[in-house]
């Protein structure tokens, strides 16, 4: 079995997956990431009682909703992170800046190599609080979304699908949240 297609049970036997859940290619976990992006940040916007733009609210499956709640329900726990919410509050986003302090970060998150939903989860984070500054400007928020993705296409997909894809990686991404 391929690494990151199962869990590992009480008695340390590695359990696989269902078949139906794995993704089946690096692209389809690519294809897959504007929908959890867009959903993400929606379920955020709702959490954080904010309004959630139209353009947003539109087009979402439950898998991609389960998925993104997940996220959403991990990344929640960095709202409590006085350093990195620091950090993110210094950030003065602008139309001219925007994409460059995304990527800045986005590298400087992943700097060593080392790649884990953690990690994928603080990126996911940062574009949220990126798109709160930019609330009232949906072509931007639609432009950080799209970041995000070619980010996860250009970096973080093949890793992704080694897991096993978004959808199989829920098990462990409510694992980790516990």
């Amino acid at each position: 079995m391929a690494p990151g297609r199962g869990s590992v049970d009480e008695g340390g036997n590695q359990e696989e997956r269902p078949a139906f859940q794995r993704a089946n290619s690096v692209d389809e976990v690519s294809g897959q990431a504007p929908a959890i992006v867009t959903t993400f940040l929606t379920e955020c916007f709702r959490a954080d009682g904010l309004p959630v733009p139209q353009e947003l609210s539109e087009n979402q499956r439950k898998v991609n909703k389960d998925v993104a709640h997940v996220i959403r329900d991990i990344g929640d726990r960095l709202s409590n992170d006085a350093s990195l919410n620091g950090l993110i509050q210094q950030v003065v986003v602008t139309k001219d800046t925007a994409f460059d302090t995304f990527l800045q970060v986005g590298v400087q998150i992943f700097n060593d190599g080392v790649v884990n939903w953690g990690r994928i989860v603080t990126l996911f984070y940062f574009g949220y609080k990126l798109a709160l500054q930019v609330i009232n400007e949906i072509p931007l928020i639609k432009m950080i979304i799209e970041w995000v993705c070619q980010f996860i296409k250009d970096r973080l997909a093949k890793w992704i699908f080694e897991q096993g894809g978004w959808v199989s990686s829920i098990y462990l991404l409510l694992i980790i949240s516990l």
